[in-house]
């Protein structure tokens, strides 16, 4: 991770924030005296976040734009977010590898826009496998 800056702590924005890995991950860079910037796809009450020092965003990280804006003027973009559209299972139209592909290429090109160091926590034990993961091929 990237020194301190002595006029400024160092910014992190956490993506899946109000998950159960993303909120641990948050948690740790708290500890390591980082500011953090929680996001996740629904706003109001998120109890894993409940009385954290944290900014909050909201919003579809896979929606053209967001993750560039939220990305900006951070040194660290740690990626947590559960791989599951939520449009993409029968009757949705989307197919669950193309969502997938299109928002890790909005990711990288948001971090390299913004500078920052990527960390990337992901599983795919919340994605429902209908017909195994031929079901899954996008």
């Amino acid at each position: 991770m990237p020194p301190a800056r002595p006029d400024r702590r160092r910014r992190a924005l956490v993506v899946g924030a109000s998950g159960h890995v993303g909120s641990a991950v948050v948690r740790q860079l708290l500890d390591e005296g980082w500011q953090v910037t929680a996001a996740s796809r629904a706003a109001g009450a998120r109890p894993n976040l409940d009385g954290l020092d944290v900014r909050r965003l909201a919003g579809d990280a896979a929606d053209p734009g967001q993750l560039a804006g939220w990305a900006a003027g951070h040194e660290l973009i740690v990626d947590a977010a559960a791989p599951y559209p939520l449009d993409a299972f029968p009757g949705g139209g989307r197919r669950p590898l193309a969502l997938a592909e299109e928002r890790t290429r909005l990711l990288l090109e948001a971090v390299a826009e913004s500078g920052a160091r990527l960390g990337f926590v992901s599983s795919f034990s919340t994605l429902g496998r209908r017909g195994g993961l031929a079901g899954l091929q996008g």
